[in-house]
């Protein structure tokens, strides 16, 4: 083996152990809390406790997610512009079928999230001191994560051409009230490797909450739910944390006993802690 790649692999092992032992910091504050945000505190507190860039990086960073899913005035505008996009479509799409959904990002899911982001730059040949130096410049005003707040509209019986003319009049529409679209990603004319297909957009409001919309004909959804581009495929069930240790209420197990003889194990999570991605959850943050 030459010196790179020892090197190259040394480096590596360092970074996979500091992400195992910031994991099993992560675990610790989600078995000795009783609320989401409660296990966010401590797990920050522990983040603070190191010298390092990147830690300090990590707790703004997270510090920044628990905002966002606490601030009730936050919560409320974002109900507000939920409102206001099923209004547009009941307007001006009068004989459209079609379902408008909303998720917040599940706290697993979003430190995975920003412990990727951490990850990547010190995968990289990228000054590390620059790097992280401006995300914490970043942190003051915005969130390193995007789609912390999630609207998704799918469309039944509706044609890709339909699927284009709302997404416009929507940008439209937020651009008139004084809304910025900071993103457009189109996997419907560049679908993923595995399939995926939908249109997102990432839109800051007049009032700064920053939110994902997501566009889908009910074709593209199915596939993104039960075929080779659901996230059972590409993101398996993270495993990394004991469930039946967290105590925190609104999260639990069932266990249902099938025709078959076999036992179907479902989670129940009211509180946003993890698997946010069955359609059922994704529904009740915004219910209308």
């Amino acid at each position: 083996m030459s010196k790179v790649k020892a090197s190259l692999q040394s480096e590596e092992n360092v970074i996979n152990l500091w992400e195992s032992k910031t994991i099993e910091q992560r675990n610790t504050a989600l078995y000795n809390s009783t609320s989401i945000p409660n296990a966010i505190d401590l797990y920050v507190n522990m983040l603070m406790e190191s010298d390092e860039l990147k830690d300090l990086v990590h707790a703004e960073a997270i510090q920044k997610y628990r905002d966002e899913i606490v601030n009730k005035k936050y919560l409320s505008r974002l109900r507000r512009t939920f409102n206001e996009t099923y209004s547009l479509i009941n307007q001006q799409y009068k004989d459209l079928c079609y379902s408008i959904e909303g998720r917040r990002k599940s706290f697993i899911s979003a430190d995975n999230k920003i412990m990727k982001i951490i990850k990547e730059i010190l995968l990289s040949s990228k000054n590390q001191s620059e790097e992280f130096t401006k995300i914490l410049k970043e942190l003051k005003t915005r969130s390193l994560i995007k789609d912390t707040h999630a609207f998704r509209i799918i469309l039944f019986n509706s044609s890709t051409e339909t699927l284009y003319s709302l997404k416009d009049d929507i940008i439209k529409h937020f651009e008139a009230k004084g809304s910025t679209l900071l993103q457009e990603k189109d996997y419907v004319k560049a679908p993923k490797p595995n399939g995926y297909k939908s249109i997102h957009l990432i839109v800051k409001s007049s009032t700064s909450e920053i939110f994902e919309i997501q566009f889908r004909t009910f074709g593209m959804h199915m596939e993104c739910e039960t075929g080779s581009a659901s996230h059972s495929v590409y993101k398996p069930k993270d495993t990394s944390f004991n469930k039946k240790k967290i105590k925190i209420p609104g999260y639990g197990i069932s266990e249902t006993s099938q025709e078959d003889g076999s036992t179907l194990i479902e989670e129940f999570d009211f509180v946003g802690l993890a698997k946010s991605l069955q359609i059922l959850k994704r529904q009740m943050t915004y219910s209308l």
